[in-house]
């Protein structure tokens, strides 16, 4: 099975789930048996789950800070996401959500379990399930899964090629989902080369930052065509068991 799964979880980045709540999803997720790297805070690590062992599991310890977005904090006047949730979707939210094919490079350049195939699953995915017998089948089941590009799951299929392209920078677009991707390294490493460069070309010309998925879909009109494997899902098993 040369696959490893890579995820991350930092606190205090917005109020929208309780700490708890984060600590019981990534247990699911943690105690599944395929190859994981798991990017978290020391003291996270220290306090919930140092003292169990956790089969097939590398953490790495990370922080806030260390996120190439951040020295950026400052200049960001021109943020502006509407939404419902102001307690969701802050700038240290988007930080973290843009900073998954950074963790997925990092996972591929240390290549912990020597693998060939990577996926991305949110910290907290369990809760798209909340069946931990169908979450543990699907989560074993993606260990037989192998892609050359990347594998995305897609929630609309189609988005509206009308649309004011300036309304991407302040309203979610779910034409893709964020809660996990994956495929050969090569693609992945392409992936993040793309999203670190469209990133740093929004913050710095437009001051502003928004949902990781938003830029995923920017770069799907510009990238090769064939660098998106997409698949049919929503907020659900299914972005799981459709990978």
């Amino acid at each position: 099975m040369s696959c490893t799964i890579v995820s991350a979880f930092l606190t205090n980045i917005n109020e929208h789930r309780s700490l708890d709540k984060y600590i019981e999803y990534g247990r699911y997720l943690l105690n599944t048996s395929p190859n994981k790297v798991i990017f978290i805070e020391e003291t996270i690590h220290n306090i919930y789950f140092k003292d169990v062992k956790y089969e097939n599991t590398h953490f790495i310890f990370i922080q806030l800070n260390e996120l190439y977005l951040y020295e950026y904090r400052d200049e960001l006047h021109n943020f502006n996401v509407i939404h419902s949730n102001n307690s969701k979707d802050t700038i240290k939210y988007m930080f973290v959500q843009c900073n998954k094919t950074e963790w997925v490079r990092k996972a591929i350049e240390l290549n912990h379990f020597e693998s060939e195939q990577f996926i991305w699953l949110d910290f907290g995915i369990y809760s798209v399930v909340n069946n931990k017998e169908d979450f543990d089948t699907h989560i074993n089941n993606l260990m037989y899964k192998s892609y050359e590009n990347i594998r995305i799951a897609t929630g609309l299929g189609f988005y509206n090629e009308n649309l004011n392209f300036d309304l991407l920078y302040h309203y979610i677009c779910w034409e893709f989902l964020g809660g996990i991707f994956g495929g050969n390294k090569n693609a992945l490493l392409e992936f993040a080369d793309l999203m670190k460069e469209e990133t740093l070309s929004i913050v710095q010309n437009k001051k502003l930052i928004c949902w990781e998925v938003n830029i995923w879909y920017m770069l799907s009109l510009k990238c090769r065509n064939d660098l998106f494997n997409k698949y049919y899902a929503d907020h659900n098993t299914s972005m799981i068991e459709n990978y």
